[in-house]
């Protein structure tokens, strides 16, 4: 028996331990975003049988992530790959094969390591989060949660330059007053005004002061 079929072995134990809860536990190949082993409870929680999961995890997000949801794929992948995180864990939401959105709760960590130390395959779990968070009040506090993280995510991306340009913009100053306040051209402030349209997702200015009083940025 090679290295690799005892650990994929010794994920058994897992596999009857979780047997049964409403959780789907696998293992994600990081380069190619498939997966490689994982127990049989999608249709328990999402409806869908075994054979009518997508294998590709990016397309998975695609077809399935709710849309505020799919930004949490692709940036946690990407810490991942960067060796910025080593485990994440989090709430977001999955289409239900009969239409509703099904609240779950991920924990991911690195599993595998390569010869030349990268992750190389990831341990995850999902669990049905509705059953513990069953009430207006807490679904309430889950959503502002996750939303929270994603905008955490987003703002991380930003210069110190750009949340300048973002505070300035939602107290109603124009980009003429913004550039003489900052000693930068005019232009300067449109391009970092693009800029951040493009790192946060939103499509206006009106967006972005919404978003900059939502979270506290201004």
């Amino acid at each position: 028996m090679t290295d690799d079929n005892t650990k994929y072995e010794s994920l058994s134990f897992y596999k009857e331990l979780y047997a049964n809860l409403n959780a789907v536990i696998y293992t994600l190949d990081l380069k190619t975003l498939t997966y490689i082993w994982g127990t049989e409870k999608y249709f328990d929680i999402f409806g869908y049988a075994d054979n009518e999961i997508i294998k590709n995890t990016k397309e998975f997000a695609a077809r399935y992530f709710h849309p505020d949801d799919k930004y949490l794929l692709k940036e946690r992948i990407k810490s991942f790959r960067k060796k910025e995180i080593t485990s994440w864990s989090g709430v977001y939401r999955i289409k239900h094969k009969k239409g509703h959105w099904v609240w779950v709760f991920s924990k991911i960590k690195v599993f595998e390591y390569d010869e030349q130390g990268n992750p190389k395959v990831l341990l995850g779990i999902v669990m049905d989060a509705t059953e513990g968070f069953n009430t207006p009040e807490q679904m309430t506090r889950l959503y502002k949660d996750s939303i929270r993280d994603r905008n955490n995510l987003f703002i991380e991306k930003l210069t110190n330059r750009e949340l300048e340009v973002i505070k300035l913009t939602a107290k109603g100053d124009s980009y003429r007053e913004i550039a003489n306040k900052l000693n930068i051209k005019p232009d300067t402030v449109n391009k970092h005004r693009k800029n951040i349209l493009v790192k946060l997702d939103l499509k206006n200015i009106a967006c972005l002061v919404f978003f900059a009083k939502d979270t506290g940025l201004a």
